[in-house]
């Protein structure tokens, strides 16, 4: 018995020993970001951009930067994240890099092969742009262009965009991609259904449930309702993400 036992500690004690070998390589084990190029403002991996364009975008960018106390707009373009969380790779990717003086800085992150599009926003930058805000420059600015696999246009409107809006939230002027309006009158409708449901259930507890007239005359009707709006899309760290 005693034997068998030694055995089993014995089995025990390696599969703990590989485990702790093994389990943090599966866990952690993450695509590669690759080093950024010696021009830094354009990373092209994907190859998306011909040598002008690359040349006009970073041209640009440092000009914007020399002109704005060191805020820096960088795009990278890569073919696929093999895997990885887009939003974590975006996240390690602006550190990596170190863009923006005192993190005003914003990373516009295309990944063709998977067909995703990330603007990862420095800490300080929110100020400017949130992830809300992001989003929608996404959608104003580049979304059909890249659907469309017009990923260079998409690149050069998005990064004139980031500069106009940035530009108009330190002049304090309007932003060139506002809010939607709210419907009030649709909210304020289905603000009402719902207290009148807590109404009726409340009121029917324990006796069988009370459904007023009001609700049944309702439900009669054509069940049209107003449409609902974005908010910003899938976003986490600072930033937005969009697949197209």
């Amino acid at each position: 018995m005693k034997r068998y036992i030694s055995k089993i500690t014995h089995y025990l004690v390696i599969l703990l020993v590989l485990g702790f070998v093994l389990i943090p390589t599966c866990v952690f084990a993450k695509a590669k970001i690759p080093t950024q190029t010696t021009e830094f403002y354009v990373n092209d991996f994907a190859d998306v951009l011909t040598e002008a364009q690359e040349k006009e975008l970073v041209d640009k960018a440092k000009s914007y930067a020399d002109s704005n106390n060191g805020i820096q707009v960088v795009i990278t373009t890569v073919k696929s994240l093999d895997g990885e969380t887009l939003e974590y790779y975006a996240h390690d990717m602006y550190n990596q890099y170190g863009i923006g003086k005192d993190d005003m800085g914003v990373l516009i992150l295309l990944v063709t092969g998977d067909r995703d599009v990330r603007m990862e926003i420095g800490t300080a930058m929110e100020a400017y742009i949130n992830d809300a805000k992001a989003g929608r420059m996404i959608d104003k600015f580049a979304i059909e262009h890249f659907k469309n696999n017009e990923f260079d246009q998409g690149l050069i409107e998005l990064q004139d965009g980031t500069f106009k809006e940035i530009t108009a939230m330190i002049n304090g002027q309007e932003s060139t991609v506002p809010e939607e309006e709210i419907n009030w009158t649709t909210w304020i409708w289905i603000i009402l259904f719902i207290i009148i449901i807590i109404f009726d259930v409340t009121n029917g507890f324990g006796t069988g449930l009370y459904i007023s007239p009001f609700i049944l005359g309702s439900s009669s009707g054509s069940g049209k309702s107003g449409g609902s709006s974005g908010f910003g899309g899938h976003s986490s760290g600072g930033g937005a993400s969009r697949h197209f």
